[in-house]
């Protein structure tokens, strides 16, 4: 962040705030993620255990919220800014509110609202953040995705009228959009100018010089964060590809394979950011129960989904 290293008292307790609201966020997408494209895993003790797990995410919010009062000046502007997007999330995020039967239009618009509100938490957000930033890279990524999924959104209104001409310039448009998502994670990727930053704030983390093994462990797991992100760019641009190949005619078994290899993906950038709150918390000596990961149960192989689904037979 471009206000650290002024005040190491508020900085260090701003991390701490920052990284609750984001594992109350992660813990909450993690739920979202589980029973929306998943409920045929759903057990009877998973119900009970899905709704004590959002409570546990809002009790971490709430945490982080009451000690937010103890910040001043750039870093409560900044925290404001996080509590007000996170809550937001975790509103849209609410169980057992996912179990209910949604309609699609209530859905498509609902992906607007929370598009809207990711693109204005950015555009105020970003100005606290310093050029090597790891997150600035990550946010302007954002806002290409957000741009790809508002025009698949269109592109599925268009297919049903089938205006092809109109289909074709959406379809190159969200290919470009994705392409450009993916190129600004490689670009942070072969820079690595963010990795500096991230260990100066490790170095606030940890109070003192951080281990050789809690630095490796601690960048891998954001590298490990980028690939995903580009890998799951990389899905949807392939998928969308292929639609313009084939004429944008239907075809069950690719949308299905794309379907399952997104929700893969959507699943391990759920497991990765939870389990990198928790090595920061650690490297701060800050404790919170460790909790269940429902998207685990998710990733399995394309061969198990294929031969459950006999797409082939």
């Amino acid at each position: 962040m471009n206000f650290y290293n002024h005040n190491k008292i508020q900085d260090r307790l701003f991390m701490e705030i920052q990284v609750k609201y984001h594992l109350s966020y992660w813990i909450a997408s993690d739920i979202d993620h589980f029973v929306e494209n998943f409920p045929e895993l759903l057990s009877e003790s998973d119900f009970t255990n899905l709704r004590k797990q959002y409570i546990f995410a809002l009790d971490i919010f709430k945490d982080a919220n009451d000690k937010a009062s103890l910040l001043d000046g750039r870093h409560k502007r900044c925290e404001h800014i996080l509590n007000d997007y996170t809550k937001k999330c975790l509103k849209d995020f609410k169980y057992p509110k996912l179990l209910d039967t949604v309609d699609s239009e209530l859905e498509e618009i609902a992906m607007h609202e929370i598009i809207s509100a990711q693109n204005n938490f950015s555009r105020d957000y970003i100005k606290y953040l310093s050029g090597d930033d790891m997150e600035l890279y990550l946010i302007n990524s954002y806002s290409f995705f957000s741009k790809a999924i508002t025009s698949m959104m269109r592109l599925n209104s268009l297919l049903k009228r089938e205006n092809e001409d109109e289909s074709l310039k959406v379809a190159n448009e969200i290919i470009s959009d994705l392409n450009t998502a993916k190129s600004i994670l490689d670009q942070c990727l072969s820079t690595k100018n963010w990795i500096e930053a991230m260990v100066d704030e490790m170095l606030i983390i940890s109070k003192a010089s951080p281990s050789k093994n809690n630095v490796t462990k601690f960048l891998d797991s954001n590298i490990e964060f980028l690939q995903l992100w580009k890998e799951l760019y990389f899905i949807y641009s392939q998928y969308y590809s292929s639609l313009i190949e084939n004429t944008f005619e239907y075809d069950e078994v690719e949308y299905s394979i794309m379907s399952f290899e997104s929700n893969k993906y959507y699943g391990k950038i759920n497991i990765n950011a939870i389990k990198n709150c928790y090595i920061i918390l650690d490297m701060m000596n800050i404790n919170i129960s460790k909790t269940e990961i429902f998207s685990v149960r998710t990733i399995k192989s394309p061969l198990t989904y294929i031969s459950n689904t006999s797409l082939y037979e």
